[in-house]
């Protein structure tokens, strides 16, 4: 008895279920968008990432030269290498060379590039961090195992 009446709940409540009209919207695929200069137009550089996704490869170059020094000072104060601030710069379009196709016609790639910069940044430390606790460990270990050996070297001529 008690599980009809579960039963009966469990039916009622996903009634208007069957009632109920559900509209689906598929967004616009992002490549299709006209997009018109001005309207929703952030930068050059949006711009020209937008006709690179869309397959013009011209139009990276100009990608580039909009955003490589702005990029390259704040991954300096960053970095505060200039070396490691050109590593992280060549990744950072390395990966929007990767991913123009996924690239939102109408968005804007400053903050888009600032971001991939960063994420690229924070991932190096952490590796470099992880490397250099890595190495220390080995050279640690490599020292007591060769403590330990010259010890028993010692035992075993005695």
């Amino acid at each position: 008895m008690h599980g009809a009446s579960m039963t009966s709940s469990v039916a009622s409540s996903t009634s208007w279920m069957n009632s109920a009209v559900f509209f689906f919207v598929e967004p616009p695929h992002p490549t299709r968008v006209a997009f018109v200069e001005g309207e929703g137009a952030r930068s050059k550089a949006s711009l020209a990432m937008a006709r690179y996704g869309q397959g013009d490869d011209s139009a990276f170059a100009e990608v580039y030269d909009e955003l490589s020094t702005r990029l390259f000072r704040y991954l300096v104060r960053l970095a505060r290498d200039e070396a490691r601030a050109e590593d992280v710069l060549q990744q950072t379009f390395l990966q929007m060379h990767d991913a123009r196709g996924r690239f939102l016609v109408g968005a804007d790639v400053v903050p888009w590039a600032y971001s991939i910069a960063r994420r690229l940044f924070i991932d190096g430390t952490r590796r470099r961090k992880r490397d250099h606790l890595h190495d220390e460990y080995m050279d640690e270990r490599s020292a007591c195992l060769l403590y330990t050996s010259d010890a028993a070297d010692e035992r075993s001529s005695v």
